[in-house]
């Protein structure tokens, strides 16, 4: 979760009246979205019972459901063999904890593995780049999971 915008106020020397946030919570395999919004409504209504005057209240701008591929899922392995074929290395499936638009290809099917040439500390930041030596090795990458996946 990341509070990622808070607003209040209008000036410097005066009480504000209201403050708004907005945070970004992405859920993880076997979470439910509506139970932890409804956790996040019982702690909005415990802090109004002990607060009187408290109006709070919370809405969804999206709900995406959590990504999750298989550790033996063919297109898993597929990759890994594209990654020994180019790199000479095995890579292990891990788990990601950053925003893609992989949900949005949950509906059409498609198998979903996120990789990249990036650096997970660089995403989402001002100065946000990936290395073009990293992007350079990534491209064979690509290519060999392309080739492998059309072909087979």
């Amino acid at each position: 979760m990341n509070i990622s915008m808070i607003q209040g106020g209008v000036k410097t020397n005066v009480v504000p009246d209201k403050c708004q946030l907005t945070a970004d919570l992405h859920t993880l395999p076997g979470m439910n979205s509506q139970e932890l919004i409804h956790d996040i409504q019982r702690l909005i209504q415990k802090a109004a019972a002990a607060h009187p005057d408290l109006k709070a209240s919370i809405s969804i701008l999206s709900d995406r459901p959590p990504v999750e591929t298989a550790a033996d899922d063919s297109f898993v392995t597929l990759c890994q063999a594209a990654a020994r074929d180019v790199w000479g290395r095995t890579i292990q499936p891990d788990g990601f904890s950053g925003y893609t638009d992989a949900a949005a290809f949950l509906t059409a099917g498609l198998p979903i593995v996120i990789s990249g040439p990036g650096e997970l500390k660089m995403a989402h930041q001002p100065n946000e780049y990936a290395c073009i030596d990293k992007i350079n090795a990534a491209v064979p990458f690509y290519a060999a999971i392309a080739e492998k996946y059309l072909i087979e």
